[in-house]
């Protein structure tokens, strides 16, 4: 409020006070009788009118504006700017005095300095902009329930990966989870219960990625239902396994009771990796880690299969 306040005092200042007159010709011994201000303002007619619209844009800026935002306190700054340029040129009675100069460097810094503060006032803008659409596109990537990437995140970064791994030679692997007996869980506990145990079971698979320090680029997924991905570039066969194995003892360590046999909750884990030899295809390379999966769960639950030691 500071500026809009120094520009409201200048503007009553050049109303009241008649700054030409210190500098008028005292030499002369009789002068010719000066024009009053009221004589000055009549006959200028346009700086009436200017002054008027001043007036009428300071009004519109106040009353929609509120000067809520920066750029509404500098459009004011700009319009008092305007409004103390024509006041002065109205009643000012010489025109070339102190305060027809002061007039002129005031409208010329104003309209500056609000130029200066839109272009920041705008970037601020846009740069806020792109700070939300950044959170928005993170929170859309995630899984609401379990806060893990979700099943679209997992399909494009997934693809991109794998094309990586085939660029560069190097390694890719993925390993599909299943909760075992989930649905026998949900009947006995509850879908409430159900939630909250694939949020425990999330949390688990990815604090053990977190924990084995994997190459960039590894996340993990919820692929739907009760089934989650996990996907390692630059991570071979066995490193794949032991990384699976982990994990399923971090789920099993959750306790979580459960009616299956064993009391708890646990996980079977399917294993599959593209190597530098084999190169293959995004589908084929998940639906070898699914084969995986289920021969785990075929052999009895609770365990890692893997897919050898690379699939084509």
């Amino acid at each position: 409020m500071g500026p809009a306040a120094v520009a409201a005092l200048l503007g009553v200042l050049v109303t009241h006070v008649d700054l030409a007159s210190p500098f008028r010709d005292v030499a002369n011994a009789a002068p010719a009788a000066a024009p009053s201000p009221a004589s000055a303002i009549a006959n200028n007619l346009a700086g009436l009118v200017i002054c008027a619209l001043n007036l009428i844009a300071i009004a519109l800026v106040l009353l929609k504006g509120r000067l809520r935002l920066v750029l509404d306190l500098w459009i004011v700054v700009a319009l008092l700017a305007s409004l103390v340029d024509a006041a002065l040129n109205t009643l000012s009675i010489e025109r070339f005095t102190v305060g027809w100069y002061v007039a002129r460097v005031f409208s010329m810094f104003a309209p500056g300095v609000l130029v200066c503060v839109l272009v920041w006032e705008v970037t601020a803008l846009y740069r806020q902009l792109a700070d939300e659409h950044a959170t928005l596109i993170r929170a859309s990537a995630r899984d609401a329930l379990t806060r893990v990437y979700n099943r679209s995140y997992f399909d494009e970064q997934f693809r991109e990966a794998f094309e990586r791994a085939v660029r560069s030679g190097r390694p890719l692997s993925l390993v599909m989870f299943d909760v075992d007996h989930f649905k026998h869980y949900n009947d006995a506990f509850g879908h409430l219960h159900g939630d909250a145990c694939l949020g425990a079971v999330a949390g688990a698979l990815a604090a053990t990625l977190a924990s084995a320090l994997p190459a960039p680029g590894g996340f993990v997924a919820r692929y739907g239902g009760e089934e989650f991905a996990l996907v390692l570039p630059d991570t071979g066969a066995d490193e794949a396994a032991a990384l699976a194995e982990r994990a399923r003892a971090a789920v099993e360590q959750l306790g979580i009771p459960a009616p299956a046999a064993g009391g708890l909750v646990t996980v079977s884990a399917g294993c599959a990796t593209r190597d530098a030899i084999v190169a293959s295809s995004p589908n084929a390379l998940i639906e070898a880690a699914d084969a995986a999966l289920y021969a785990a769960k075929h052999a009895g639950r609770n365990r890692v299969s893997h897919a050898g030691a690379s699939f084509a």
